[in-house]
């Protein structure tokens, strides 16, 4: 294709074309771009390889190329120099054959193409060279464009007419048309290509228009690029992009599901009480938490880019310090304890970022509670097994303290199931008889006629079944403690002798007639109200002083709510180690389901829930579901009011209150359990065999289960 069309295509896209010369030298093809005629040498004709130091070497391996008549083009890749005019820019060198004779082309690349550069995969370079190539062999007449259908191949040239009239510029035939854009381009993207034609033929300046074509293997993209040609036509390339749209979806797709996921981990490591800060290669913060800013009560914009031992601590001592905990092998690190400048005790974990080492990853702990647990647990620890750090538990303590250096008796009083025994053996433990032996006898449970043998011992022969001399509890404690649980179930006849041991400091075995001195403290503990008893005469008024010289109570869960994660956690432990489960704690809702809860077994049916979620739990956190059954029905109830909760009528037996209130105790619990005896005994935290033998004192008629 020769004549105007021919020869302003070059310029019109801005290359600059050197045909040789018989002589070997190269005539330029006229118009030279302006920044051509700028950057290259005035001599005519050109002697190209002093005009770059670059191209002086593509020369070289171009003379080969030309000398053996590959076909194709020879690409020198883009190169950066400076010409005539010392201005540093950006070029690109081809080498072809054209009518038996050797053309270079020189093109200059802009910002733009080095935009495309930057921003576009191989595939769509290796697309723009295409095209270039093809708007060449176009301007040189080459035979390597052939006719194609519009719109169904990767690269198709137009020339386009104001109006929306093109010809295809097909070759070896002249331009085919006129056509109209109108006849096959929707009418968004042909009223688009008209403004975008207006513009680049006033600008003189590049354009470019998207569309969409309905094809019948579906939707295709497309890109129409416009260069200006004469004062009103402009030339356009028309693209297939539709690979390339399509990889620039499924990347912003998957950017998006990254957004998602960082915002997820955002928002979770936000929602943890755990503060997390990570590290760049540096050991700059890169990342921080809010949970982190909230412990270390700082602005997180704070935090970002301060390198971490900074953060954490304000001397160059510490920071040292700190510094070389992190250097130590991470199975020799553990974690590094903090305090915070709001007084709160941290612990510092470093780790490494599993994805680059040189990253890492601070992971905060908040254990101000944990260490005020500690402290508690140590100043319960001397107490022996006694654990509580509630108010009422401390004037128990104080109690323990006074009276464990006496050798005075002691009636420790409280409902069943609040661990009296375990105060009994803290004031034996506390006591000078410490190193003696410490014997506790449960006085319900001793038989009518063999409690006072089992206490005082008997000679062979004393009664039937009395085969050898047997020593009793007093003996058997003697130099110690002896701690009567129940004392308010001793026999009358048996509460006599026992007045006399005390105030004689002897027994006398039965059978014997002589007496035997001992050195036994007495201890003893009740969930009755004594004074009741003595007054519906069960009970010697005498022993009662005697025993209740010193006095303990023992408050029952309910009144020492704040006790209750302490005891909780102390019977898991102990239940971790049997069932061999790593049990960590109990969930939020379990917790709040124990402080509602009455306990009206105290801290005996505490160990026992805890017990069973031990047993049923399938993770490391006991939750609802692992509780015991009477523990669901009332999670699923409303809260009980708790101005009530002292007063209902099947708690245990309160330190207050006659016999008719214990029976309708007694009666209450047999209602709400349906009538069941074992369930009200387990309602009122006592054993079936004291229930019964209660319920025939009380005048109540036991019934079948």
């Amino acid at each position: 294709m020769n004549g105007p069309l021919s020869a302003a295509l070059p310029a019109a896209l801005d290359l600059a074309v050197f045909v040789e010369r018989d002589d070997a030298g190269f005539d330029a093809l006229e118009p030279l771009p302006a920044w051509a005629g700028a950057a290259l040498p005035l001599e005519r004709p050109l002697r190209l390889g002093a005009c770059f130091l670059f191209l002086d070497t593509f020369l070289l391996d171009a003379a080969d190329f030309w000398a053996e008549r590959r076909p194709g083009v020879l690409r020198s890749g883009p190169w950066t120099e400076a010409g005539r005019d010392g201005v540093e820019q950006t070029f690109e060198a081809l080498a072809l054959f054209h009518a038996d004779r050797r053309v270079l082309i020189l093109e200059r690349l802009g910002e733009e193409f080095q935009q495309l550069q930057q921003s576009l995969q191989t595939a769509r370079e290796a697309a723009l060279h295409a095209q270039r190539i093809g708007l060449l062999a176009v301007a040189l007449g080459a035979r390597g464009v052939n006719a194609r259908p519009l719109g169904t191949v990767a690269e198709t040239v137009l020339l386009l007419e104001p109006g929306g009239d093109y010809r295809e510029l097909v070759e070896p035939r002249p331009p085919e048309g006129p056509y109209r854009l109108a006849d096959w381009l929707p009418a968004a993207a042909v009223s688009a290509l008209r403004e975008r034609i207006g513009t680049c033929v006033r600008q003189r300046r590049s354009q470019q228009v998207s569309y969409t074509l309905e094809t019948p293997e579906g939707p295709r993209a497309f890109e129409a690029r416009l260069l200006p040609f004469n004062d009103d036509q402009a030339l356009a390339v028309l693209r297939d992009v539709t690979q390339r749209v399509e990889a620039e979806q499924e990347l912003e797709r998957r950017a998006q599901r990254l957004r998602r996921l960082e915002d997820d981990l955002a928002l979770l490591l936000d929602e943890l009480d755990v503060g997390a800060i990570v590290l760049d290669e540096e050991g700059r913060c890169a990342f921080a938490s809010q949970a982190a800013g909230r412990i270390l009560a700082a602005p997180i914009e704070a935090l970002r880019a301060r390198p971490w031992p900074e953060i954490f601590a304000e001397s160059p001592v510490e920071r040292r310090e700190l510094l070389a905990w992190a250097k130590r092998p991470a199975a020799q690190r553990g974690r590094s304890p903090l305090l915070s400048p709001a007084g709160l005790h941290l612990e510092l974990d470093l780790r490494e970022d599993p994805r680059n080492p040189a990253r890492g990853l601070l992971f905060l702990y908040d254990v101000t509670e944990v260490q005020a647990l500690r402290r508690r647990l140590d100043e319960t620890a001397r107490f022996g097994e006694i654990v509580g750090a509630s108010p009422v538990m401390g004037d128990v303590y104080r109690l323990i303290e006074d009276f464990a250096p006496m050798p005075t008796t002691v009636l420790i009083e409280g409902e069943t199931g609040v661990g009296k025994e375990l105060a009994a053996r803290a004031l034996h433990q506390r006591s000078p008889r410490h190193a003696g032996p410490f014997v506790a006898v449960n006085c319900a449970g001793l038989p009518e006629s063999l409690a006072a043998g089992q206490l005082f011992g008997h000679k062979r022969g004393a009664f039937t079944g009395a085969i050898q001399d047997q020593r009793g509890l007093f003996e058997a404690a003697n130099g110690g403690t002896l701690f009567l649980d129940e004392i308010g179930d001793l026999p009358p006849a048996v509460q006599t002798t026992l007045l006399r041991v005390i105030q004689e400091r002897e027994i006398l075995r039965l059978g014997e007639t002589t007496p035997r001195k001992i050195d036994v403290r007495l201890l003893t503990a009740t969930h009755r109200n004594l004074e009741t008893e003595v007054r519906e005469g069960r009970f010697r008024s005498d022993l009662l002083y005697r025993i209740r010289v010193a006095r303990i109570r023992v408050p029952p869960l309910r009144e020492r709510v704040g006790d209750i994660p302490l005891l909780a956690a102390k019977f898991l432990q102990e239940f971790r180690g049997l069932t061999g489960k790593p049990l960590r704690g109990f969930s939020n809702e379990v917790l709040r389901l124990f402080a509602a809860h009455s306990w009206p077994g105290n801290v005996r049916e505490l160990r026992s829930v805890v017990e069973y979620g031990a047993i049923r739990a399938r993770t490391a956190e006991v939750g609802l579901a692992d509780l015991p059954p009477e523990m669901h029905a009332e999670a699923a109830a409303p809260a009980p009011d708790p101005s009530r909760v002292q007063a209902a009528p099947d708690l245990p037996l309160a330190a207050a209150g006659g016999d008719g209130d214990e029976s309708e105790r007694y009666r209450g619990a047999i209602e709400r359990a349906g009538g069941n005896r074992t369930k009200a005994a387990r309602l009122l935290g006592i054993s079936r065999a004291t229930f019964y033998r209660r319920l025939a004192q009380l005048g109540i008629e036991p019934q079948q289960d």
